[in-house]
């Protein structure tokens, strides 16, 4: 269930970001540097995104980890 989330927000940037590429036609006919800069910008936000997505999936995971042992201890 956590992955979920995780997962959705991966999966909204990546269809955006291939309906940026299937314009960059269009972009590039209306003005290529900032069509270029768009593309190199969205791809570095979508970078970092995933990234702080897996890091928040580690800890998740690893405190679940933490959890499930003191649940033992204690019973």
């Amino acid at each position: 269930m956590t992955l979920a989330p995780m997962l959705f927000a991966s999966f909204i940037w990546v269809v955006i970001f291939a309906f940026d590429f299937k314009t960059m036609s269009a972009g590039y006919a209306n003005n290529a540097s900032l069509t270029f800069w768009n593309y190199v910008i969205a791809f570095i936000f979508g970078c970092i995104m995933l990234y702080l997505l897996y890091r928040t999936y580690t800890q998740w995971h690893k405190l679940n980890g933490e959890w499930n042992d003191q649940r033992r201890k204690n019973s």
